[in-house]
């Protein structure tokens, strides 16, 4: 067998051989032609610095961090300390880290593309040059196809797409929103109407929600603008959740991790919402959800997001503002969560330095340094294991703006407040009023200066911290500020939806 194999390719190699040169370049062109290779470099450079405490503030009912694996929470060091205060743990923005990443954009002809990247992390300069421990390389890639036919004398679009997709938004947001995914997507649109899916492979070891497959379904009409723009979509959804179900723990074992399923449940959702869009630049939205088809009169079983953003630009300012309430019943977003994700490594022999959580920034899983930039809302914050028995809300004020102050330089502001709320699902409308609640105000302000399109280079204060102890990607509440720079190259949109 190995012979023929062998006699066939030396056939082969015989005629492209012989294959007259010039034959040979048109059979190349002829592949070429229609091919078109753009590459592009986003970058970026973090670092801060306290200028008092390193205590974060958390809610009373978040303060255990880790609460069901105490030997991950001893050895990380993330207990409180002796005044019952958290502490910001290490992490890679602390000694001053950075990315580049190298995009290319591969367009076949007109009708398939391929997207892909690859992203080198130097997670801080104190862990030494090239430390492995804190170096990592990492790709991406999508791969699209997008075609439009005429049918009974109107347009069908077909698009069809597989691979990483960052910052995600689902329908108007009230599931899946803010987080990255891989998955297969693809819509079929046909005179305004619209059938999305999206198949998530995985929301249980990416980002701690304890979905194995996310599968949703949606059908949507965007009618045609009116006279001054106007449009408006309604549309109706329904997800099916593959949800791991106990036990289903990795129990600390000092060099190992072991996971133990018994097996698995589908909690579905049922969707339906609407949004005004007056213009491109403006959008009111409205999103509910209820679980399983139970009754709609029982509150602790739906999901409820009403929002509107609007963004302003002009020749020497900017501002982006989105305001969100949100709500989540207490059946409806139980066992949405789970342990089983780590952004450290766990073995407890595994940094030999001052302690295990020094150092310690790449785990099973990564939370990649461009994520620090992302809002601090999303699902997984509704569903932490200490919410459970609770129903939870929410609110939240997103601005980013820059004013300019002279030529390139300007005076930039963002502002991240979540007000979230949790009460028993049978509280009356008094006792939810006086509720336990908390509220995040991340800021980061300060002086941007603008060399060059797409580069900011920053000097301010934040209060917003890197953690890599919890099960999802998000941010510490400093009590003090901390010194802030970056230095960001932007490649707007890619991997993007």
């Amino acid at each position: 067998m190995n012979s023929i194999k062998i006699l066939c390719l030396g056939i082969l190699i015989s005629l492209l051989w012989s294959y007259p040169a010039a034959a040979q370049n048109k059979f190349v062109d002829s592949i070429l032609k229609n091919n078109k290779l753009t590459a592009d470099i986003e970058a970026g450079y973090f670092y801060y610095e306290h200028t008092g405490s390193d205590i974060v503030l958390l809610p009373s009912i978040l303060s255990l961090r880790r609460p069901l694996q105490p030997g991950i929470r001893n050895s990380w060091e993330i207990y409180q300390n002796a005044n019952h205060q958290n502490e910001l743990s290490d992490n890679p923005l602390i000694h001053g880290a950075g990315y580049a990443t190298l995009h290319l954009c591969d367009y076949v002809g007109q009708n398939f593309d391929i997207l892909a990247s690859l992203t080198g992390e130097l997670r801080g300069t104190s862990y030494g040059v090239y430390n492995t421990g804190n170096t990592i390389v990492y790709p991406e890639l999508r791969l699209r196809y997008h075609d439009t036919f005429d049918v009974f004398k109107r347009k069908l679009s077909v698009m069809v797409s597989a691979g990483n997709y960052n910052n995600i938004l689902i329908d108007e947001g009230l599931e899946f929103y803010n987080v990255d995914a891989e998955a297969l997507y693809y819509t079929i649109s046909y005179d305004g109407f619209t059938f999305e899916h999206f198949h998530i492979a995985d929301l249980l070891y990416s980002i701690g929600l304890n979905i194995d497959d996310a599968l949703t379904h949606s059908l949507y009409y965007t009618t045609h603008k009116g006279r001054n723009g106007v449009q408006w979509r309604f549309g109706i959804g329904f997800d099916e959740n593959d949800i791991v179900y106990g036990p289903n723990t990795i129990p600390f074992s000092g060099t190992s991790i072991q996971l133990y399923n018994s097996g698995k449940e589908f909690r579905n959702f049922y969707d339906a919402y609407a949004a005004l869009i007056p213009d491109s630049s403006s959008r009111m939205y409205l999103q509910v959800s209820n679980l399983n088809g139970n009754a709609i009169m029982t509150p602790n079983t739906n999901a409820l997001l009403i929002g509107a953003k609007k963004e302003i630009r002009r020749k020497n300012f900017s501002i982006f503002c989105k305001g969100e309430i949100r709500y989540y019943g207490s059946n409806f977003k139980n066992n949405f969560n789970e342990d089983v994700v780590y952004y450290r490594n766990t073995s407890q022999g595994a940094v030999a330095t001052i302690n295990a959580s020094y150092g310690n920034s790449i785990g099973p899983n990564l939370y990649p340094l461009r994520n620090y930039a992302a809002p601090f809302s999303q699902f997984a914050v509704f569903t932490e294991e200490q919410f459970i028995p609770y129903s939870v809300g929410g609110a939240t004020l997103y601005l980013d703006g820059e004013l300019r102050v002279y030529k390139k330089l300007f005076f930039k502001v963002n502002l991240d407040i979540n007000y979230m709320t949790w009460f028993s699902p049978n509280a009356t409308a008094s006792q939810i009023t006086n509720s336990a609640s908390f509220t995040y105000p991340f800021y980061k302000i300060g002086i941007d200066f603008q060399p060059a399109k797409n580069i900011h280079m920053f000097a301010g204060v934040t209060n917003k911290g890197m953690n890599l102890d919890n099960t999802y990607q998000t941010f510490y509440l400093l009590r003090d500020p901390y010194i802030y720079f970056e230095v960001i190259k932007t490649v707007k949109g890619f991997l993007e939806r």
